[in-house]
């Protein structure tokens, strides 16, 4: 009957050649770390699966058989296939190449503590084939196509922790409420503003931040608007006909351009924290490893 490939446990042939490298089973012991009642064992059930003699032991000594010989080097072949199987693979692994795909929030490329673009540059200080593919989306969407497999990455900001993910936090981001040129606080001064002043007006909200924002307990004013990204939010505060939430390195052009202000920053503000995700238990092809380790360095988290 033909014997298919691993009925012979390689195991069992790794003992085999030990053997026959080592002249007998007790000379073998020490390289194997065995006994020689186990080698004795292992070697009759390999013969057994084989159906052939591989060497003849007894009073006269140990004697590999002309079939056991032929076995043996058909055994030195295939580990040595299985090094070159192995080195070759390591190579591969080693190659900076393929996609790597990132889920990104909205409008975080002005932040200055998320620091993308210098781990980009860090990256590409090795010789590499990468493609890169980057692609804004609402934090459930991250989630989701991260556990998909869609992007192998994502960075935003999560408020629940999935069992599939592993989350690593890499910044906090300050987040202020504001107010834009033509809304009646506009121009008083913040002395004269209250928190309950403040519930009077109406407010837009992208729903993310209004959840995550560490406001105090008796602040939690209605939503009049809803955004869906920090750009809609701007557009609506623009309007000059609500208050909301944008974090402070987005807001600064249009403070700069003395087009919006803070309202109570020091009452009303609050952080956010930013996250990287990828999904757990999933082996990384080594060009998305390094990136990770690249991004982890780059906000001093390695």
């Amino acid at each position: 009957m033909p014997i298919r490939p691993l009925d012979a446990s390689l195991r069992q042939l790794k003992i085999f050649k030990s053997v026959v490298e080592n002249q007998g089973f007790s000379s073998a012991q020490a390289e194997l770390n065995i006994s020689a009642a186990s080698i004795s064992v292992q070697m009759k059930e390999l013969e057994e699966q084989l159906g052939m003699i591989l060497c003849e032991r007894g009073r006269t000594g140990f004697k590999v058989t002309e079939r056991g010989l032929a076995v043996y080097e058909a055994t030195r072949g295939l580990f040595a296939s299985m090094d070159n199987f192995n080195l070759e693979i390591a190579n591969i692994r080693s190659e900076l190449s393929g996609e790597i795909r990132i889920g990104l929030q909205d409008n975080v490329s002005t932040n200055p503590d998320f620091k993308l673009a210098k781990t980009l540059d860090r990256f590409h200080q090795r010789s590499n084939s990468v493609l890169f593919r980057l692609e804004e989306a609402a934090s459930s969407e991250q989630e989701s196509r991260t556990l998909e497999g869609r992007y192998n990455l994502a960075i935003g900001i999560f408020h629940q922790r999935l069992p599939g993910l592993t989350y690593h936090k890499l910044f906090d981001e300050r987040v202020v409420l504001y107010c834009a040129k033509g809304h009646p606080l506009f121009a008083d001064d913040n002395r004269n503003i209250t928190l309950e002043e403040l519930t009077k007006h109406r407010f837009a909200s992208t729903g993310l931040l209004q959840k995550t924002v560490q406001q105090d307990r008796d602040f939690n004013p209605q939503a009049h608007a809803l955004a869906e990204n920090m750009d809609a939010m701007a557009l609506l505060l623009l309007s000059g006909h609500y208050l909301g939430y944008l974090p402070e390195h987005f807001a600064r052009t249009w403070v700069e351009r003395g087009e919006m202000r803070a309202l109570l920053s020091e009452q009303s503000s609050g952080s956010v924290a930013f996250h990287t995700i990828t999904k757990r238990g999933v082996l990384q092809p080594f060009a998305v490893e390094t990136f990770i380790q690249d991004l982890l360095y780059c906000h001093h988290l390695v």
